[in-house]
Formats: structure tokens, C-alpha cells, sequence
């Protein structure tokens, strides 16, 4: 037999004890969803902060191998090259400033992140090795079209 009291029998102080450990459960829920928000941005803004660091990444090896227009004279042709190459060091210099900036940060908090290699390695963005497509965008972009003539 279940008994329910109503609240005209129920003293006074009992009624406020009642109404403060609720609103306590209350601000305990708010709280928990709020951790359990707090937790899901963290893990969104490591997974954009990878984006960004592949999309330079991409965006570099696509200025890196951009086919010049042919029928341009010498010196503009060279000048070209030079803006193309420019413009993928300084995505390249850009993801190594990022990397370099984050990454110690994101180490002492211990959150793990998933960059490309080089980034973490060069430091500063500037790289010898050749510009190359990254090996994720090879086998999920099969069937893009790239225009090789930028300059046309």
C-alpha cells in the first residue's frame, strides 16, 4: 500500500529541506549537461583545428602543382611560378605556426590530435620536402576534376 502525504502535512522546515535538496538536483543537472557540452566542444574544436591544418595542407600542394599558362612570355611565366610557390609556403608557413603554437598547449592538457606529420615536425611551416597531395585527400577525392590551367 503506497501513502502519499499531501503537502498541508508535511512541517515547515521539512517543506524547505524538500524544496532546497530539489533545487539542488536542479543545479546539479544543469551542471552535468553543461560539463557534457563543455566536452563536445573540446572534441569539435580538435576536429576543426585538423581541417584547418589539412586544408592548408591541400591547398598548398594545390598552388604547388597549378600548371602555368604556356602562352605567356618568359618572364611572366617565371613570375607566376614565383606567385604559385609563394602562395604554397605561405599556407605551409601558416599550418606550422599553428601547429607550433597548439600543439604544446594541447600536449600539456593532454588531448590527443591527429595532425599531418610535417606540421608537428617542421615547427615553423617551412618545409624542403616536395608538395604532394596528402595521402587522405588521394583516395577520397578520386573523382574530382582539378583545372590545371589556373591562369588561363
Amino acid at each position: 500500500m503506497i501513502v502519499s502525504l499531501s503537502f498541508a502535512f508535511i512541517r515547515r522546515d521539512n517543506l524547505l529541506i524538500y524544496l532546497f535538496v530539489l533545487g539542488l538536483r536542479v543545479e546539479w543537472c544543469k551542471s552535468y549537461a553543461r560539463a557534457e557540452r563543455w566536452e563536445e566542444e573540446v572534441i569539435l574544436v580538435l576536429e576543426e583545428m585538423r581541417r584547418v591544418l589539412c586544408f592548408f595542407d591541400w591547398k598548398s600542394w594545390w598552388w604547388g602543382r597549378s600548371k602555368l599558362r604556356q602562352d605567356v612570355d618568359d618572364a611572366l611565366a617565371e613570375g607566376l611560378s614565383a606567385y604559385t610557390h609563394k602562395q604554397a609556403h605561405i599556407l605551409q608557413a601558416l599550418g606550422g605556426a599553428f601547429a607550433a603554437q597548439w600543439a604544446p598547449l594541447l600536449a600539456g592538457h593532454e588531448l590527443s590530435h591527429e595532425w599531418p606529420s610535417h606540421f608537428l615536425a617542421s615547427g615553423i611551416g617551412a618545409s624542403n620536402e616536395p608538395l604532394r597531395m596528402p595521402e587522405e585527400h588521394i583516395a577520397d577525392n578520386d573523382d574530382l576534376e582539378f583545372d590545371d590551367n589556373l591562369f588561363d
